[in-house]
């Protein structure tokens, strides 16, 4: 399952838009700010029943 999320980047706080795959459950993926290019750690948490229970981001460092 496929979803489209808007996000606001940990770095330079501007808003953009992402597609995240609830399909392949629960992990953690970096991809870069539309905006700054920044490397942001996203780690999505699926339920059991396969949909969106928590999105956090995070800076590469943190």
């Amino acid at each position: 399952m496929l979803l489209d999320r808007l996000v606001s980047c940990p770095y330079c706080g501007e808003t953009f838009e992402v597609v995240l795959d609830c399909s392949a459950g629960s992990h953690e993926f970096v991809q870069d700010c539309e905006i700054c290019c920044q490397p942001i750690v996203f780690l999505l948490v699926v339920a059991c029943d396969g949909s969106l229970e928590r999105l956090e981001l995070r800076r590469e460092n943190d």
